[in-house]
């Protein structure tokens, strides 16, 4: 539905909604980035924010949830930009691999929100369908589309996603060591390299 057959009312309420939404991950953000993901909590962006808990679970019930959304802008295009590129898949591939692994070493938060591991859709059903939302699987499966034309049998989803899991643990726990380390060492575990 477009904006234009919404009432006034409705579109000063999707306004509100859309700006309380990039507060509270723009809050989340810049918390993640000076505390990492162990060093804050859902209480923590609430306050900061200047709204509640009660506000702040409405929009994101999940912390996982509110991670992907203050990180999206910087993921988003890279994967959108990668869905777009028509060219080579093994420079697309790596490219993407590359960069995804200098923004998740220069935001850890990010590498861990993206584990399944700190996933709370793994422990309870993720209600969080927002337009932010990313999964690993959805990762991994941009890594599949590429890696099916370099090879003859298809790449199983579970396998890049194993690979991609390898890529973000490695970036969890060697903060010290750059993204491009740890992009190198998944592209050869792709035999991309």
């Amino acid at each position: 539905m477009s904006t234009e057959a919404l009432s006034p009312q409705q579109r000063a309420a999707l306004t509100k909604t859309v700006r309380t939404r990039k507060w509270l991950a723009d809050t989340a953000r810049a918390l993640l980035d000076e505390n990492g993901w162990y060093g804050v909590t859902r209480e923590d962006v609430a306050k900061a924010s200047g709204f509640g808990l009660t506000t702040l679970s409405k929009h994101f019930p999940t912390k996982r949830g509110l991670v992907i959304a203050a990180y999206a802008p910087l993921v988003l295009p890279l994967i959108e930009k990668t869905r777009n590129t028509p060219s080579l898949p093994g420079p697309v591939l790596t490219t993407f691999i590359r960069e995804l692994a200098e923004i998740c070493a220069a935001h850890p938060a990010l590498a861990v929100a993206l584990l399944p591991v700190a996933r709370d859709a793994r422990v309870q059903n993720n209600t969080d369908e927002s337009a932010y939302d990313l999964t690993l699987r959805e990762l991994a499966e941009l890594i599949v589309l590429p890696l099916s034309g370099l090879r003859d049998e298809k790449l199983p989803v579970e396998v890049a996603e194993y690979h991609l899991l390898g890529l973000l643990s490695w970036i969890e726990n060697h903060p010290e060591i750059p993204g491009t380390t740890a992009a190198e060492l998944a592209l050869s575990q792709l035999n991309l390299l």
